[in-house]
């Protein structure tokens, strides 16, 4: 896949960590959304995963990743109450 730079976006920061665990497993992800690609999705890594699909967000895989979850939770949130996606979201504090 391609994405333009124009095409990208920053959605959100992501500060976690481990509860109860030491400070090295803190960590911070940034998220951003694409809004137009060219290209077809394509597993990089097969070793890492076992399938690549689109799901609706009310029929979500399961095992999810946990932080993961928590960006995409919030997404559909802000989206269904019309708000603004949070700028900074924690997880595990």
């Amino acid at each position: 896949m391609e994405v333009a730079p124009d095409d990208v976006r920053p959605l959100t920061v992501l500060h976690r960590g481990e509860p109860g665990g030491p400070a090295i497993e803190q960590r911070v992800d940034f998220m951003f959304e694409a809004s137009r690609w060219t290209g077809t999705p394509t597993i990089q890594e097969p070793e890492k995963a076992a399938d690549l699909a689109w799901f609706p967000f009310v029929a979500l895989p399961e095992p999810l990743v946990p932080h993961e979850a928590a960006v995409l939770r919030a997404l559909h949130d802000a989206g269904r109450h019309g708000t603004e996606m949070p700028r900074l979201l924690t997880l595990g504090f």
